[in-house]
């Protein structure tokens, strides 16, 4: 690839992260595109399932640095009715926490990063998978200081009335600085 296509690449990429906290446009089935999944209505989703397939942990670096500054995953939003992952409306809501281990007490919990985007701004899979359709979001951490650190990840999908539903923690260790 070469050197402006990927800096356009990156930029594209980077403004995807910066997006996310946009307004969508509310469900409705009479307006869905049939060359794609229907969206579910948000009330159908009832469990969120996220996989965090190895290497998770990427480094957007332009310039070659190979020490992780984000991660990805795929995360399945599960239909009451079909029992599969499917597209619908609202936000994405995610927290990264470093946990340190203290010598003489409890382990401290401190927010890294938090992010919110629009269902409608992540990058969704084409193409149908044992679980149904995936959303694959990614995130960039910046100059947070969780290299070599253990953390904890935590998503959440917000319908747009509120509700609430909580995927499983994440809890894994950052690479060490290379």
């Amino acid at each position: 690839m070469s050197r402006s296509r990927f800096h356009r690449c990156a930029a594209g990429f980077l403004l995807l992260l910066a997006g996310g906290c946009s307004q969508g446009q509310g469900w409705n089935a009479k307006t869905q595109s049939t060359d794609s999944p229907s969206l579910v209505p948000p009330e159908d989703v009832g469990q969120v399932i996220c996989l965090y397939q190895p290497p998770f942990f990427r480094s957007y670096d332009a310039e070659g640095d190979r020490n992780p500054e984000g991660f990805k995953f795929n995360m399945y939003l599960r239909s009451r009715k079909t029992g599969r992952g499917a597209f619908t409306t609202g936000k994405l809501q995610t927290r990264m926490y470093r946990l340190d281990h203290q010598p003489d007490g409890p382990m401290q919990r401190t927010e890294a990063c938090a992010w919110t985007q629009d269902l409608a701004d992540v990058p969704r899979t084409t193409r149908e998978f044992e679980l149904g359709w995936a959303y694959v979001p990614h995130f960039y951490w910046g100059k947070a200081d969780v290299l070599g650190s253990e953390v904890e990840i935590v998503n959440w999908y917000e319908a747009p009335d509120g509700r609430k539903v909580y995927a499983q923690t994440q809890r894994t260790q950052v690479p060490a600085r290379r």
